[in-house]
């Protein structure tokens, strides 16, 4: 994670959900809040495991080496049911008060002008940047066809001349 008063995309955008999220008058989030923080999340590029700190990530590989049903997003990651995904549920709500605390020390010291991003744009700017990948990615498989299918030529005429030899 970035230091030095910078945030992380994640930070901005996560930080900036449990910044605005009503509390209950024990200082606590509802259920249905951490859904919709998680639903926010799943629209967005930032996923879960990446965005996980390492003892977090260990929490949900233990748990989906035990269990059939994997975690893979973050509104299943916050909402956990049963007494198994305890452990998952707090690690994935402790990253977010992380990023909370992270998005608020950045606004206090004033030092992160990325902190004061919409979340829309930058959810927006994620966007666009897997966008960005997929199309390069795309780029890059039509080149491996057009390759292959030079290949499937070669091999077509060398087929053809050990067939009808010189």
């Amino acid at each position: 994670m970035p230091s030095g008063g910078l945030l992380s995309k994640f930070d901005a955008v996560a930080g900036k959900l449990m910044d605005e999220a009503e509390l209950t008058p024990k200082g606590r989030l509802q259920k249905e809040q951490w859904r919709e923080i998680g639903r926010a999340l799943d629209e967005t590029p930032l996923h879960l495991r990446a965005n996980l700190q390492e003892a977090q990530k260990r929490v949900v590989a233990e748990y989906d080496r035990n269990h059939p049903r994997k975690i893979c997003d973050w509104e299943e990651a916050l909402t956990g049911g049963d007494e198994d995904r305890a452990q998952v549920k707090r690690a994935g709500q402790r990253r977010l008060y992380f990023a909370r605390d992270r998005f608020r020390k950045n606004l206090q010291a004033d030092k992160a002008p990325n902190a004061r991003v919409d979340v829309q744009e930058l959810a927006k700017a994620l966007v666009e940047e897997r966008e960005e990948r997929e199309r390069e990615q795309r780029a890059r498989s039509a080149k491996r066809l057009a390759w292959l299918a030079d290949d499937e030529k070669v091999e077509e005429v060398l087929r053809q001349l050990r067939s009808n030899p010189l």
